[in-house]
């Protein structure tokens, strides 16, 4: 057992230290792999001191280096383990240096890298959840403000400390020396350190406005600033305008009084030779104008303020234009005077753009939307020339709000509105107009009205065909309400171009154009259909359309496309109905088994509500994956990555909440919970803490009874002192007594229950936990105090069992009844002989020695040794148990000429067997075990079944091992080897196997260099940039699952496997051809199911030019609902479908030549 814990130990040292390598390289992409790899691996492993060294070293080394990408991953993967993946048990060891390295990248001069280490220290500060740390960091923030050093990193660092609400009272501590010291940086002479300033004053207004001593704090600022004012320096005067605007946001009523002194101190400085000032001037006129809205609406400060607005020195800024729209805003019909001289320097900027100022543009688009707003009425008859003059600037961000605006409260002008935007979307995604795209318009009428459009719009082109025009131009079909228009949307652009679009090589459009579909599905055809009257059938072109949605939703190659489509699904229960269908729910089951954690969360959530629709179609599926998720929790050996997997999932499951599912299954899911509490990593135990006490909530009272077995672990947890732990311990117990109705009953069962509870509630580590505790005490309800506590249950201590061990009694083979001429006389003392070594561990040297002449001595008599096997075997094992790990590969190469002996008759000793391969299971002979397996599986057959569980664990973990070292390499290569041998045994492991062989692949690829730009007839002829052993893996692999393809059914695991042998495909030249058989065998063997990745597949073969005759035959077949032929079959079986032959040929007795004795 020690050394398979240096073993695992170790390899995990190995592939810790290859993530650091990766994460210190200069390739972005592989870093930011390895910075996930990183996290996972923090989450999944129980550290050691120098694992975390190891890490804190290279963290440190990232953020001390000069290069900007270098402190960029830093700080991403520190903000990534922060709250999720820090060691718990000693929060220090962790949140200190952590601190210490993001200390460090503040001192950086790149605003960005300041700005994202200040919220890392931010994020750091609510982990940590203690006064201390924070305090700390205050102080610091304090200090460089008192000194004027980092300015920039002080004031960042301060507003996002400031958003820990737990804090709040040590902020209010320091309030009266934050506001003295923070006018250091409001009068810095950097407008950007000013700005960020005002942003940290924002977060401490925000925090003292409900405090008692809010009021003398807002008079001290107001003072402050008006002696900022007096000070007359730019600097000055800019900090407490700013400081102005910040109290007119967050300060209430407390300037109500000031309306004439505040109004004369902003309206002073509109004139000022500093832009600064009269750019923050003319962004706080709007808010004034609201915080004061009826003085202002009936004082000369109205006039003015337009007027100001109106100037020509204005007539290029784009915050004064911003401001003339959101005033207008504010006064509503009151701008009636001022509409004809905005109108006209919103048309003397739209006509006539200057190049490389696009701000300038964009807000004269928008304020058009907001002077509307405010006055349709007086807008009328200036908003066509408007609109024609917004349209030629493309489309952008700003386009769709003002046009919404405009629809909204200027009923005639909707129409134009939407036409143009209509026609130049279709610019956008069909390369055509609008008139020439909807099919409803007639030829006689494209005659008679060759441009539907207005006369004299002219479009924007330059951004036409770029991805971000594409991007923007779907968001904008799918939020912007075009009113009666939506039918011939879903008709035109959906079938003319978002289809396209769904295979497009960006998987950002994929994604935007599956959203679109989405919702243009739902709003022009769904609604209309109804709602509460049962399944109505979708149009045939509508109805393409969903279910190459849920294609989408299972076999696009991007997560993050397949989750957002999911995502969809979830939040929108009117698509329900439709998803039930068989042939699209057998789709959205593929998800279950995708390579995604949170898709498959999506996926089980989305089926548990559908079981509630369909359940004759969901619920047998759901009841296969229960049986699945129980197995994996309770086979020994897994990855605890795949049992935390595997309880988040369950969780999910029984979160279902159906009753029919859950109930009957409880004493299961239970049993394979219940082991999980004691000696998991924190990531399982949580889970599987979330899973009870769902599970309390589901059955209720019918889990009562389990109390017994459920709360002393949970109580053993926590005496641990692990935040993390205590506070999912209490939130569990809390579900499961409101569940079940077990109160008061368990003080009198564990008399140390309160004690514990009252402990958490005073002196807990963190508010939530100290939350948890006190509403656990609510809930358990109140003791009488009248009842003795002393008379609660004694607890006997249990007897103890003897554990003497039973003598074994080993005789040597008895000669009694054999005479010395019979052929067994000989063989019987040699035997006995060899034994007496064998079982004298003191000869030990000598082993190896017995074992070869017993090896020897069986060649040469093949079957007729089988009467020594009930001595042989046992002696065999023990020697085998108590041997050195440099010798015991010798007797697991020496294993399968036994069983090849003694064949069937082995049977006896299969228990043994296999308890001690999965006892000395070690990555240094695993060669040689998988060699038994396999010989076992040739003369047992299905008769191994029930041993295989611990084995089959054992290789899947091995499998997990990244390390490019030879052995490694090679024992892998056996694993898969054995995967196609077991054959029909595997049925029950084909969840765990299949996507551990797609995580093998996946692997395999990201270490493989991409392959030149070679295209055509070349590529393949071109030197393979694959390493070798890569090359015989990936081979290996995919031959795997193709057998494993032709013996079983595996739908369910189909985007598991087809993604990553595609990308195999794309860098791996060598393999294609293997790729491509297997993608046959994978399609006859799906049927139609197979097609929904067809597409993608296609796209790929494409890309490389690549025609696989084979292929394309039974896609044929498939899309026509034809069988495919035998002889097409036959040819793609021919190298997968043969049985595997026993590498080990049958001993035969050799012919025993006499030897003359002397008598």
């Amino acid at each position: 057992e020690y050394e398979s814990l240096v073993m695992t130990s170790t390899q995990s040292a190995q592939s810790l230290s290859e993530i650091l390598t990766t994460l210190q390289c200069k390739d972005d992409e592989l870093r930011t792999k390895a910075s996930r790899d990183l996290v996972n691996f923090v989450a999944t492993r129980e550290m050691t001191a120098d694992m975390t060294r190891l890490i804190q070293n290279c963290l440190k080394d990232l953020a001390s280096s000069p290069q900007r990408s270098d402190k960029i991953i830093c700080i991403t993967t520190i903000d990534e383990l922060i709250g999720n993946h820090l060691d718990s048990e000693n929060p220090a060891s962790w949140i200190t240096p952590l601190a210490n390295y993001l200390h460090i990248c503040l001192g950086a001069t790149d605003i960005s890298i300041i700005t994202m280490s200040a919220k890392a220290l931010g994020n750091l500060a609510r982990a940590s959840s203690t006064h201390t740390f924070v305090e700390h960091q205050l102080n610091s923030v304090m200090e460089w403000l008192q000194q004027g050093e980092r300015s920039q990193a002080a004031v960042l660092t301060l507003k996002e400390l400031a958003k820990e609400s737990s804090t709040r009272s040590l902020f209010l501590q320091h309030m009266d020396m934050l506001l003295d010291v923070l006018w250091n940086a409001l009068c810095d002479s950097k407008s950007s350190v000013r700005e960020s300033a005002a942003s940290a004053f924002h977060s401490l207004l925000l925090l003292m406005s409900h405090a008692p001593q809010a009021q003398s704090w807002y008079n001290k600022l107001y003072t402050d600033l008006q002696k900022g004012v007096k000070r007359n320096t730019v600097e000055w005067v800019h900090g407490s305008l700013l400081v102005l605007g910040q109290l007119l946001e967050t300060a209430g009523g407390f300037l109500s009084a000031h309306f004439e002194e505040v109004w004369d101190l902003v309206l002073r400085h509109k004139n000022s030779p500093d832009k600064t000032q009269t750019q923050c001037v003319n962004a706080l006129l709007p808010s004034l104008a609201s915080y004061y809205k009826t003085q202002f609406e009936n004082s000369p400060y109205l006039r003015i303020t337009f007027n100001h607005l109106l100037s020509p020195q204005f007539k290029k800024c784009h915050i004064a234009i911003s401001s003339l729209g959101r005033l207008s805003l504010v006064v509503e019909s009151k701008v009636q005077p001022f509409i004809e001289p905005i109108v006209a320097i919103l048309k003397r900027i739209l006509s006539k753009p200057e190049p490389g100022n696009s701000d300038l543009p964009h807000s004269a688009i928008r304020c058009v939307g907001w002077v509307t707003k405010a006055h349709p009425v007086g807008m009328e008859p200036y908003i066509d020339n408007l609109i024609k003059l917004m349209f030629g600037f493309g489309l952008n961000l700003v386009l769709p709000q003002a046009l919404a605006d405009i629809s909204e409260n200027l009923p005639s002008a909707r129409k134009v509105a939407n036409r143009n935007l209509l026609h130049l979307l279709s610019l956008i995604l069909c390369n055509k107009s609008l008139f020439y795209v909807n099919t409803n318009i007639t030829r006689k009428t494209r005659q008679k009205n060759p441009n539907p459009l207005l006369p004299g719009v002219t479009f924007g082109q330059h951004l036409l065909g770029t991805s971000e025009s594409i991007i923007l131009a779907l968001q904008t079909l799918r939020d912007y309400d075009f009113g009666a228009s939506k039918d011939a949307l879903l008709i035109d652009f959906a079938r003319e171009s978002l289809l396209k679009f769904l295979e497009d090589n960006n998987p950002n459009i994929r994604k935007e154009a599956a959203l679109t579909c989405c919702k243009l599905i739902v709003t022009g055809c769904i609604d209309e259909l109804g709602e509460g009257y049962g399944f109505h059938p979708l149009p045939t072109i509508v109805n393409q359309i969903f279910h190459r949605l849920v294609v989408v939703c299972s076999a696009d190659r991007d997560m993050h496309v397949r989750k957002a489509v999911l995502q969809n699904f979830y939040q929108n229960n009117r698509f329900d109905l439709h998803i039930v269908q068989e042939e699209n729910l057998q789709l959205i089951f593929l998800s279950l088994f995708d390579e995604s954690i949170e898709i498959r969360e999506l996926a089980m959530t989305l089926l548990g509500r559908l079981s509630q629709t369909n359940p004759a179609l969901v619920m047998p599926s759901l009841r296969l994956i229960l049986c699945q998720l129980l197995a994996d929790l309770e086979l020994e050996g897994v990855e605890s990555l795949n049992k935390e997997e595997s309880a988040r999932i369950l969780v999910h499951l029984i979160h279902t909440r159906y009753d029919h599912l859950i109930r009957p299954y409880l004493d299961t899911i239970l049993k394979a919970l219940q082991p999980k509490l004691q000696h998991s990593p924190l990531p399982v135990l949580i889970s599987v803490l979330d899973a009870i006490g769902e599970l309390a909530q589901v059955v209720g009272e019918d889990m009562q009874s389990y109390h017994t077995k459920l709360l002393p672990p949970l109580l053993e947890i926590l005496d641990q002192r692990s935040i993390p732990k205590i506070e999912s311990v209490l939130k569990t117990l809390c579900t499961f007594v409101v569940g079940t109705g077990c109160v008061i009953d368990p003080y009198f069962h564990y008399p140390k229950l309160m004690d514990k509870i009252l402990n958490e509630v005073k002196n807990g580590q963190s508010p939530s936990i100290r939350k948890y505790a006190m509403r656990l005490l609510g809930v358990l309800g109140a003791l009488d105090p009248s009842r003795n506590m002393d008379k609660s249950l004694t607890h006997t201590d249990e007897g103890k069992l003897s554990t003497g061990k039973k003598s074994e009694k080993t005789d040597e083979f008895s000669l009694t009844h054999v005479p010395p001429t019979s052929e067994e006389y000989y063989p019987t003392i040699a035997f006995n002989t060899l034994l007496r070594i064998l079982r004298n561990p003191s000869l030990s040297a000598y082993h190896i020695r017995v074992i070869e002449a017993v090896v020897s001595i069986f060649r040469s008599s093949g079957m007729r040794s089988l009467p020594f096997m009930e001595k042989i075997m046992p002696s065999f094992l023990l020697a085998m148990k108590g041997s050195k790990p440099k010798t015991r590969g010798f007797f697991f190469q020496q294993l399968p000429l036994f069983v090849s002996v003694f064949k069937r008759h082995i049977r006896v000793y299969l228990p043994e067997i296999f308890a001690l391969i999965s006892e000395q299971w070690q990555s240094s002979y695993i060669s040689q075990i998988v060699s038994v397996v396999e010989t076992i599986y040739y003369v047992m057959n299905d008769e191994i079944r029930p041993f295989l569980s611990p084995i089959i664990a054992k290789m899947i973990n091995e499998l997990g091992i990244e390390d490019k070292q030879m052995n490694y390499v090679q024992a892998h290569l056996k694993i898969l080897h054995c995967f196609k041998v077991l054959g029909d045994s595997l049925y029950d492991f084909l969840h765990l196997i299949l996507p551990a062989i797609g995580r093998l692949l996946e692997r395999s690829v990201e270490n493989t260099p991409i392959p030149q730009n070679v295209t055509g007839p070349q590529q393949m002829s071109s030197a393979s940039p694959v390493p070798p052993v890569l090359v015989s893996l990936q081979s290996e692999a995919i031959q795997t699952i193709a057998c494993l393809t032709i013996r079983f059914d595996i739908t369910m695991y189909t985007s598991r496997l087809v993604n990553p042998m595609l990308r195999v495909f794309e860098t791996s030249p060598i393999e294609r051809k293997e790729v491509i058989e297997a993608l046959c065998i994978l399609a006859w063997r799906l049927g139609s199911t197979f097609l929904a990745y067809v597409p993608t597949i296609t796209k790929s073969f494409a890309d490389f030019r690549i025609v696989r005759e084979d292929f394309e035959s039974i896609v044929s077949h498939l899309n026509q609902r034809q069988p495919i032929p035998e002889s097409l079959i036959e040819r793609i079986m021919q190298k997968h479908g043969t049985p595997i032959e026993n590498p080990i040929p049958p001993i035969q007795a050799e012919a025993v030549v006499s030897i003359p004795v002397n008598e």
